[in-house]
């Protein structure tokens, strides 16, 4: 049996971890995890974990993780919403322990440029680009901007295309990009202008 001050203790502590999960400031990004019945029937709580695990390693201090209830689809379960702040929404369905990581990459808040590195990509310079870009980034300070790429776009004509997506959703486009275009670019990423661009 535990002593009254004990008891208190615990009661602080818990408190104090809830409330924290509870109130994201307004410029916190949340993560919430849908903890119903079905949720938590197939894995949500190993990802609700897996997320608190992942956040912890990254050292993620603008991201709150929370949990809600039944979010009323199924099927789609364990169902993951990002929120970032002003309230746009990423929803991420069926997720595995294989998507976490990528969740949280989300969730900080970044900005991603994409290149397209299908086949006319690549045949039409794509990875001249993205080589290019990658070394605009290391010559500045861009640390909230990440490069990655991506399979066929299913606009050969327009190729390269790189895109530029926000944390808000938003994104910009360049199609036929070229490598002169890589400053532009990376300045875009840093700057936020949404001005889609054909070469």
């Amino acid at each position: 049996m535990k002593t009254l001050a004990e008891l208190q203790a615990i009661r602080d502590r818990v408190k104090k971890e809830i409330s924290g999960r509870q109130n994201a400031g307004e410029n916190d990004v949340r993560i919430i995890v849908g903890m119903g019945t079905c949720g938590i029937a197939v894995g949500a709580r190993t990802i609700l974990n897996a997320l608190a695990a992942e956040l912890e390693k990254t050292g993620a201090d603008n991201i709150v993780l929370t949990q809600t209830g039944c979010v009323g689809t199924c099927s789609r379960e364990p169902i993951v919403d990002v929120v970032y702040p002003g309230g746009a929404k990423k929803s991420y369905f069926n997720v595995t322990l294989a998507d976490v990581p990528q969740i949280v990459i989300d969730a900080k808040n970044d900005v991603k440029i994409i290149v397209g590195m299908g086949t006319c990509g690549i045949m039409a310079g794509a990875r001249t680009i993205l080589n290019a870009i990658s070394a605009e980034l290391s010559k500045t300070e861009a640390a909230n901007v990440i490069l990655t790429q991506a399979g066929c776009i299913g606009m050969c004509s327009r190729e390269p295309i790189v895109e530029i997506v926000y944390p808000d959703g938003t994104k910009k486009s360049y199609f036929n990009a070229a490598l002169a275009d890589a400053p532009r670019i990376v300045a875009d990423a840093k700057f936020k202008n949404t001005t889609n661009t054909e070469i």
